[in-house]
């Protein structure tokens, strides 16, 4: 019987790690990442015809004097209004 039991014992001190300590553990395969569509960056035009500017924020001093409201807008969209960059903010 002591023989048994030592055998039993050796036997599992020489299995890996991973039979003895996770049994139903089995290998994952390597996940694979899809590829997710960058957000536009948000620019800010003024809603009033006369504007001709985008700004990088709300608080720029560049829509200090805007009193049509403030549009959040892609770059893509705003340049496609006619609106160039702000000299004060970009």
């Amino acid at each position: 019987m002591k023989h048994v039991l030592l055998f039993f014992l050796l036997t599992l001190s020489l299995a890996s790690p991973a039979q003895t300590v996770y049994p139903h553990h089995r290998p994952t395969q390597p996940r694979t990442t899809v590829a997710q569509p960058v957000a536009s960056p948000k620019v800010y035009v003024c809603g009033g015809g006369s504007a001709y500017a985008y700004h990088s924020s709300e608080g720029c001093a560049g829509l200090n004097r805007c009193s049509h409201g403030v549009n959040a807008v892609t770059v893509a969209e705003a340049e496609g209004m006619g609106r160039r960059p702000c000299k004060k903010c970009y």
